[in-house]
């Protein structure tokens, strides 16, 4: 299998890892020129959104008795790759920063047997995409979303064309678990535990992809009633994600970006901030896109 037009994301991370022999990476210290920025992409692209950096460290998890608490014996997070990710609030980031390990362990393992760069290069890219969790779907006019339900394997996610389960996913901010029921002969109801809400269904609707099309159908039906939002551009090269001047200049990094590297963000027009899944954080007015 050749890969015409490789994702620039599985590229530039195969470079990084191979640049080390697996075994060489639990003794680093020190990143690669731009390699900091080619991590945090690389997570930021399979749904850990909230890492903003690396740092050199060895990090350690507990494992749990079958009651579920702590058993004071740990066992290393990321034994082969000696770096961690820390999310914008400076914390470790614990999963992303395991995904990564067990990322840097299978390109290093497929070099150590030979394979070939653009071998590993075309394995890396499934791996990214196998990563990648469902992409959120909005459930309400008022921003309420659906996150996919965690999963316990990096490279197992929910797809649109699987069946909804039983406890369907999570209430994004709420955090609230998000359980699916049949409640009449023709409708079923998606309930949040936590803050309650309740969104009804026809009773057709069996797969995650239906979900997002029936919601998507019924919100239509409303956006007559919703202000729009203005875009405003942001600099789109992580970690850099700064608002740019008129001018189009980045004033953190000093420099004025290539078209490649903007990326328009929905912005509330009265407050002139930014939308935090089409509702404004100061105003609490939802929006649609322009």
């Amino acid at each position: 299998m050749e890969l015409k037009n490789p994702d620039s994301i599985a590229v530039n991370f195969v470079d990084l890892a191979l640049t080390h022999m697996l075994h060489e990476w639990q003794f680093e210290s020190v990143l690669p020129e731009g390699g900091e920025a080619v991590l945090v992409a690389t997570l930021q692209s399979v749904g850990f959104e909230t890492v903003s950096g690396i740092v050199p460290g060895k990090l350690f998890g507990e494992y749990r008795d079958q009651g579920g608490s702590r058993t004071g014996e740990k066992y290393p997070l990321n034994k082969d790759f000696s770096f961690t990710a820390v999310k914008r609030d400076g914390k470790i980031h614990e999963r992303a920063t395991h995904w990564l390990d067990s990322m840097i362990r299978q390109a290093g393992h497929k070099q150590s047997n030979g394979m070939s760069k653009n071998g590993i290069l075309v394995e890396v890219f499934v791996l990214l995409e196998q990563s990648k969790p469902l992409e959120p779907i909005l459930l309400t006019v008022d921003g309420d979303f659906m996150q996919e339900y965690p999963r316990d394997k990096f490279f197992e996610h929910t797809r649109d064309d699987h069946t909804l389960s039983s406890c369907v996913g999570i209430h994004k901010y709420c955090g609230g678990f998000m359980d699916h029921k049949e409640t009449t002969e023709t409708n079923s109801v998606i309930i949040c535990r936590s803050c309650l809400l309740r969104i009804l269904l026809p009773s057709e609707i069996k797969t995650y992809g239906e979900l997002r099309e029936y919601s998507a159908q019924q919100i239509s039906g409303h956006n007559s009633r919703i202000p729009k939002a203005k875009y405003v551009v942001h600099h789109d090269d992580p970690p850099c994600e700064e608002r740019l001047v008129i001018n189009g200049y980045c004033l953190a990094c000093g420099i004025h970006p290539d078209t490649q590297s903007k990326k328009l963000w929905p912005y509330c027009p009265k407050c002139d901030v930014p939308l935090q899944d089409l509702r404004c954080p100061t105003c609490q007015q939802t929006y649609q896109l322009p």
